[in-house]
């Protein structure tokens, strides 16, 4: 009877850890792609905007974003109006991009953030394609924001 006690004494603390680490990561704000839906000509661009709405202050945002290789070609990245003055990461990865921004200001910055724009090339004539935020957070002196990831952008393809 005393292991049993012992093990639900021990199963008890490591539930209430688990449950605090589950609140410690809840999401804050959210990242998303612009437009969702666009239509695009074959071997026409288009370009699909990455934001971030953080309410809490950030100092870094990094994501990964899947698209078909087969269907669209990576043309670039812009950040030029990018909210994060410096580039950590900007790598297409065989239709895995990967993005990480940091902004060097030390008190962060919230809310609507835009984090750079990617060109597309559409290499189809008809059908669609989703471009989809696959993972990604934000932080701030190493305390992660777990923002939300939103819905796919939807590119339809025309001739």
């Amino acid at each position: 009877m005393v292991w049993f006690c012992r093990w639900a004494e021990l199963l008890g603390r490591r539930i209430m850890v688990a449950i605090a680490q589950r609140l410690q990561r809840s999401a804050t704000g959210v990242i998303y792609l612009q437009p969702k839906t666009a239509s695009v000509s074959q071997n026409n661009t288009i370009v699909v905007t990455l934001f971030i709405n953080s309410p809490k202050p950030i100092t870094v945002v990094e994501m990964n974003v899947s698209y078909d290789s087969a269907k669209l070609e990576l043309v670039g990245f812009d950040s030029s109006t990018s909210a994060f003055d410096s580039t950590i990461q900007e790598v297409d990865n065989a239709g895995t991009l990967t993005v990480a921004r940091a902004k060097l200001q030390a008190s962060g910055i919230s809310g609507v953030l835009r984090v750079c724009s990617i060109t597309f090339k559409a290499l189809v004539a008809n059908g669609s394609s989703s471009i989809i935020i696959s993972s990604g957070n934000a932080a701030i002196d190493g305390t992660y924001a777990n923002p939300a990831l939103s819905g796919p952008a939807v590119i339809t393809f025309t001739s």
